[in-house]
């Protein structure tokens, strides 16, 4: 996507754009990925890495114009209900034992975790995001596949 509005090229911007639905359309019920949830002990740690490129390309293409945040699945789900299942898994890691018996390695004190989160909460400042979201989110963020540090690119 940024290399289609980079280009003027509207053939990769589109594509970007289907990218984020397909990723979208995937949630489930209760908010998550479930070929994510398939990663035994790294479910959670998926759940988080699955949104990164998601909340991105929503937020190009934002900027261009095109409201993805608001795209919602044919079975009404948006990226805030993956979101939000992420902060309760993070909260309370058995929730996803519906999907995997294992034990979760998380990894939420990575620098990376919470990153993407730095420009959802940017565009949506007085949205409520589970406490776990919050508290992560009063430490800077860094993630080198985003472009450094996403507290400040986010402008918070």
């Amino acid at each position: 996507m940024a290399t289609g509005v980079v280009a003027s090229d509207q053939k990769r911007f589109d594509f970007g754009v289907q990218a984020y639905k397909d990723g979208v359309d995937e949630i489930d019920q209760r908010g998550a990925f479930p070929k994510e949830m398939a990663r035994a002990d790294r479910a959670i740690h998926y759940q988080s890495f699955a949104l990164q490129p998601l909340v991105t390309l929503a937020a190009f293409a934002e900027r261009q114009g095109v409201p993805l945040y608001r795209y919602a699945s044919p079975t009404g789900r948006t990226i805030a209900d993956a979101i939000n299942f992420l902060g309760m898994a993070v909260a309370d890691p058995s929730i996803v034992k519906v999907y995997t018996p294992e034990q979760q390695l998380v990894g939420s004190e990575e620098q990376d975790f919470f990153a993407d989160l730095e420009f959802y909460t940017y565009r949506f400042p007085d949205r409520k995001l589970p406490p776990s979201l919050v508290d992560a989110l009063k430490k800077p963020t860094f993630a080198t596949r985003l472009g450094g540090g996403m507290t400040v690119l986010a402008g918070r």
